[in-house]
């Protein structure tokens, strides 16, 4: 049986993080959690690694992919660099097991379609202020980003991310990230280890 965790949230959120300590979590090791890498045709930014935060293709490759229904979801996004596409494939769920991955709420909502009660919802909440502050404060050592772009994604996040849409796509697991990072952590690791 294939169980995933499904990490949503903001931009600036702490997301990434709080997926990179959970696959290193001594309490969940158990799990032998598979990765949930997207393919993306973004920039790769800088402390990334192909293969571990995304598969990096260009669009041709992207675009053959799609045309082979390789993807389970596919989404896009008009950005201050151009288009970025993004895609969970079909092989990222190759065996049983328990998985973990980042995406949108557009993302889970078609995951959970295939998936059902198999796809676990983690949301991680942030105060709008801290949000936009991190948001910044990442883009500065980031010369694939710009103002533009950062504006663009914080709009976007507040409109995609909004009560209203959490609550229609069904998300109860809300877990707060506006002080220590390693209580929010904990708190998703607990109840990680009650549902799996």
């Amino acid at each position: 049986m294939i169980t995933i965790f499904y990490i949503m949230g903001r931009s600036g959120s702490g997301k990434d993080t709080i997926y990179n300590k959970l696959i290193n979590s001594d309490k969940l090791k158990d799990l032998d959690f598979k990765n949930v890498i997207l393919h993306t045709t973004r920039p790769m930014r800088q402390g990334e690694k192909d293969g571990r935060e995304y598969y990096f293709i260009d669009d041709k490759t992207f675009e053959e992919m799609k045309k082979q229904d390789k993807f389970i979801e596919i989404r896009e996004y008009n950005t201050a660099n151009g288009i970025w596409k993004y895609g969970t494939s079909i092989e990222s769920f190759d065996k049983d097991g328990y998985y973990i991955g980042i995406g949108t709420l557009e993302s889970f909502l078609k995951l959970k379609k295939k998936f059902k009660n198999n796809i676990k919802d983690i949301f991680i909440q942030v105060d709008e202020d801290k949000l936009f502050q991190r948001t910044v404060v990442r883009a500065t050592g980031d010369s694939n980003q710009n103002i533009d772009e950062i504006k663009r994604r914080f709009d976007a996040d507040r409109i995609d991310f909004s009560s209203k849409r959490i609550k229609e796509a069904g998300i109860v697991q809300i877990f707060y990230n506006n002080s220590t990072l390693e209580d929010c952590v904990t708190k998703i690791e607990q109840y990680i280890l009650n549902n799996k």
